[in-house]
């Protein structure tokens, strides 16, 4: 097929799923910087989400593009591509940016042999197949979060040449460190003398929700005023996933802190939430680099994690021995709590280093410029 051509500095990204997540809210943050340097970018998502309203809000435009047929099951590998090819033949885009490891994989192929300059986002650290990590590498250029999301796929196939590390953006005046209003502890009944410790992700395996749970009972031991809010949603409707929150409920029902546990489902107000929080657990077990951390950090509040994947780059040297535990360890995590939350000083220092850490590294507009730069090298690369 012939080279489509340049049309001004249009984008279409392909975003496979309907809802606002960390790969979603990551390229969100950082378009206003992408459109005051010119570019177009238009979503092909699916209609009738979480993410196409939010679109419509923005006056971001729309292309109807969805990979699962009306009843539900998903379309065939080569229809999707078909679909695609149609799209873009349809639109003729500058660039394609594909925003998942899924749509990357997918687009691969199409864009190269459709010649069309392609950008492919690594968000996760999972094993592929030879067949995947081949399609991969017909990008032309592929974005990974973090130095471990790129050191893993590289060791497993990836060209090293065409991956590049970009650090996530956020911003810096929406996630800010401000005075606790006590909105939280007033709408969950909650006296404003209790302390609240987040969570903050989809409830999953991988987010290792059962742990956070474990963990904060642990650390209820020792700190009986906490409160638990568990913030985020089930999205797998595989059986295993919905047996495993089933599980997390009765985890917390059978615990003697049954009724300072929170179960609040997705919510608008997480930049706000975070001033009214002690402190962030996250006991992921996979996190390429994990959003709701860097929210932590340019909130200035403390959290304790996993050491897995990007986290240890998120946190630098900003108290890591403190902060930065081993996967399912509730005894570690619970410590680690413990020992933030009875150490004002020291929740204190953490919280103030974090921001000016977020403010050094973790700028959305440093992270569009970098986009900016890739997008143009990209469109130079083509038309050498």
């Amino acid at each position: 097929m012939a080279r489509l051509g340049r049309l001004n500095k249009r984008v279409i990204v392909f975003a496979e799923y309907g809802w606002l997540n960390g790969g979603e809210n990551s390229l969100l943050a950082v378009l206003p910087g992408l459109s005051a340097k010119g570019w177009q970018l238009a979503f092909a998502c699916p209609s009738q989400t979480e993410l196409s309203r939010h679109l419509e809000s923005a006056d971001i435009e729309q292309i109807e593009w969805n990979v699962r047929n009306p009843d539900a099951p998903r379309k065939s590998q080569d229809e999707i591509r078909t679909e695609m090819a149609s799209l873009l033949e349809q639109h003729q885009p500058a660039i394609v940016h594909c925003n998942s490891l899924s749509t990357g994989r997918l687009a691969g192929p199409v864009t190269d042999s459709m010649q069309i300059p392609s950008l492919g986002y690594l968000r996760d650290i999972i094993k592929l197949s030879r067949q995947a990590i081949s399609d991969l590498n017909c990008l032309d250029t592929i974005v990974a979060v973090s130095h471990a999301t790129k050191n893993f796929h590289v060791d497993h196939g990836l060209q090293p040449e065409k991956v590049q590390v970009v650090y996530n953006g956020i911003d810096l005046e929406k996630f800010a460190p401000r005075d606790s209003s006590g909105y939280l502890h007033d709408e969950l009944g909650i006296d404003r003398s209790c302390r609240l410790v987040l969570c903050i992700g989809q409830i999953g395996l991988r987010k290792a929700t059962d742990v956070v749970i474990q963990s904060f009972v642990a650390a209820c031991e020792q700190v009986p005023d906490l409160h638990l809010l568990l913030v985020g949603m089930r999205n797998s409707q595989k059986q295993e996933s919905v047996e495993f929150e089933k599980r997390c409920h009765q985890l917390g029902n059978d615990s003697p802190f049954a009724s300072q546990i929170h179960w609040l489902g997705r919510r608008s107000d997480v930049d706000r939430m975070f001033n009214e929080a002690s402190l962030l657990l996250h006991a992921a077990r996979q996190e390429p680099l994990g959003r709701v951390l860097l929210e932590a950090l340019a909130s200035g509040c403390p959290l304790v994690a996993t050491a897995v994947g990007g986290t240890a780059e998120i946190v630098g040297d900003c108290h890591p021995e403190q902060t930065i535990c081993e996967v399912d360890s509730t005894e570690q995590l619970s410590d680690a709590a413990v020992r933030i939350l009875t150490d004002e000083q020291l929740r204190s220092n953490i919280g103030e280093q974090f921001r000016e850490n977020a403010e050094s590294r973790f700028r959305d507009v440093r992270c569009a410029d970098e986009i900016h730069c890739i997008y143009e090298s990209l469109l130079s690369q083509k038309e050498s």
